[in-house]
């Protein structure tokens, strides 16, 4: 992994999911914070980040 999306990922969390796109130009993970970040691997920027609603509660239990 390119030392852009590590170092940025570290400060969000520990990564738990991750997709990358079929031609590799994006990957998006999801962080042990409820963090979702979406990175454009071309030129190893973050496009956006997503902060969870429920990041706010701490770690607790959800039901659905």
């Amino acid at each position: 992994m390119c030392p852009a999306v590590s170092e940025g990922v570290a400060i969000t969390g520990v990564i738990t999911s991750f997709c990358l796109d079929p031609h590799q130009s994006w990957l998006a993970v999801g962080t042990s914070s409820g963090f979702h970040v979406c990175w454009d691997l071309r030129f190893q920027l973050p496009i956006s980040t997503i902060d969870h609603p429920f990041r706010e509660y701490g770690n607790m239990e959800y039901e659905l």
